[in-house]
């Protein structure tokens, strides 16, 4: 038995398959025979010069004779996409390149095995001496440490030609090369070579001699296991280990949006969130999650306040929106800690330039949030209930809705200690929006609160407090 172990220190293994268009967003997933033993006769060319063209023809004739097995490890499918200069005097005119890749884990190797082959001891240390001069595999990016492995491989993802006739998997055409004894120079062409030279068959070689494939490619059908390229990548991996049920999002830009636009961001937030999660659930607009949408599966609004808090907030008391803090009293699964890395701008009215959002901070939100006993308002506190005559005197009916609002979120009875006319911000209460859709504005005030114990801060209650109004924070 001969193998080969293949590691890639950059987690990555960049390569087109045969035959496919870059722009195809195809990943050539097992690396190639083929491309394996052209990427040991540029070793040869490029570092080992001085060896006789018999000498190497030795060593890779010998991996030529048989398709190998593979043994693969769990890997993840990806791509990115760049816009390239198309060289017109228009530098707007770009092409978009994708650039497939298969990410592999860390520590993670491939082994190449052929199960009958036996290599003679001189061929063998060669191939060791190539396979250690080896840097990369597919492009340049792509690198490699290789060797020969004499530790036993185990089964666990074989790869294998269908030829072989077990197992089960998708089936997959790998490039392999003709072996020298069934390779036949062609009769035409100005680029007729001896086995060794055709394998260094270049593309302009192609296209002088019309040929649609190289002289010594051929395609072998492989079943790869099934689900071998949907690891989950190891943000989502890390995800899936650490619990979050709150989230901090710095903004940027050269205008940013006024606090008393705080109800308008809030539902822009929500909006851009369950667009997000819906296209992580492939466009199912019925699996966007409640913790978002603040409804159940039949539509009616959630009333347990378990949907997310969206709390835009002003942490310099500028005026300006600078921060926006969400948190969820369940927590954030997997797929919607992905929808909520997915906000990455905010758009404005007026023509004001767009506000980038910066993911920056994630977590417990008992830990993310301050303890205090004394809080003010920071936007105005709209009750759920509208006042009226019979009701007793106003501020002891408003005392009383804060109260029993606390009571809702699982805070503390407090005592109303003052009446600010105006937010941290410098505006008065009027002047923030207090309403949603098509509801009516509502009357809005700032109170501070006194808390017989400490409590989180920032917190939002009363009409609107998923988008940030009633919100409180320390004095």
């Amino acid at each position: 038995m001969t193998a080969i172990e293949v590691r890639f220190p950059g987690h990555g293994y960049h390569a087109t398959p045969w035959g496919r268009h870059v722009n195809e967003g195809a990943v050539e997933w097992p690396p190639s025979p083929y491309r394996l033993l052209r990427g040991l006769y540029d070793v040869w060319k490029r570092k080992r010069s001085e060896w006789s063209c018999e000498r190497v023809e030795r060593v890779l004739a010998a991996l030529a004779l048989q398709p190998p097995e593979y043994e693969l490890p769990m890997a993840t499918a990806s791509h990115t996409r760049s816009y390239l200069n198309s060289n017109k005097e228009d530098p707007t005119q770009k092409s978009l390149i994708f650039d497939g890749f298969v990410i592999v884990p860390r520590n993670a190797s491939l082994q190449m095995i052929w199960p009958s082959l036996t290599l003679d001891t001189d061929v063998k240390q060669d191939l060791a001496e190539l396979l250690d001069l080896l840097n990369y595999l597919g492009r340049s990016e792509s690198w490699v440490v290789a060797g020969l492995s004499e530790s036993a491989v185990p089964i666990k993802n074989r790869c294998r030609p269908v030829a072989m006739g077990d197992g089960d998997g998708d089936v997959v055409q790998v490039a392999c090369a003709v072996s020298r004894d069934r390779y036949v120079p062609p009769r035409q062409g100005k680029n007729a070579k001896t086995w060794i030279e055709a394998l260094a068959y270049s593309t302009s070689d192609l296209i002088q001699d019309k040929r649609s494939d190289p002289l010594v490619l051929e395609r072998v059908s492989y079943l790869r296991p099934f689900g071998c390229l949907d690891e989950p990548p190891l943000r989502e991996r890390l995800m899936q280990s650490k619990k979050v049920n709150a989230v901090r999002f710095m903004l940027d830009g050269k205008v940013l949006p006024l606090v008393t636009s705080t109800m308008e961001i809030g539902e822009q937030v929500r909006i851009r969130l369950m667009g997000s999660h819906k296209n992580k659930m492939g466009g199912d607009k019925s699996l966007v999650s409640p913790r978002f949408s603040g409804k159940d599966a039949t539509g009616a609004p959630l009333k347990d306040h378990s949907h997310c808090f969206i709390l835009p907030m002003d942490v310099d008391h500028d005026g300006r929106i600078d921060q926006i803090f969400i948190h969820c009293r369940d927590g954030f699964a997997t797929d919607e800690r992905m929808a909520l890395e997915g906000l990455r701008e905010l758009w404005q009215e007026d023509g004001k330039p767009a506000v980038k959002c910066v993911l920056v901070e994630d977590g417990l939100r008992d830990i993310m949030r301050l303890r205090t006993r004394f809080v003010r308002s920071s936007t105005p506190f709209v009750a759920p209930r509208h006042y009226r005559k019979g009701r007793g005197e106003f501020q002891e009916w408003l005392g009383a809705e804060i109260a029993l609002e606390c009571g809702h979120h699982g805070l503390p009875k407090p005592r109303v200690t003052s009446w600010p006319e105006m937010s941290p911000g410098g505006f008065h209460w009027v002047e923030y929006r207090r309403n949603r859709k098509e509801d009516s504005p509502r009357a809005g005030f700032g109170l501070g609160l006194e808390f017989p114990e400490d409590v989180p801060v920032p917190f939002s209650l009363g009409y609107g407090c998923h988008f940030g109004l009633g919100q409180f924070v320390g004095l």
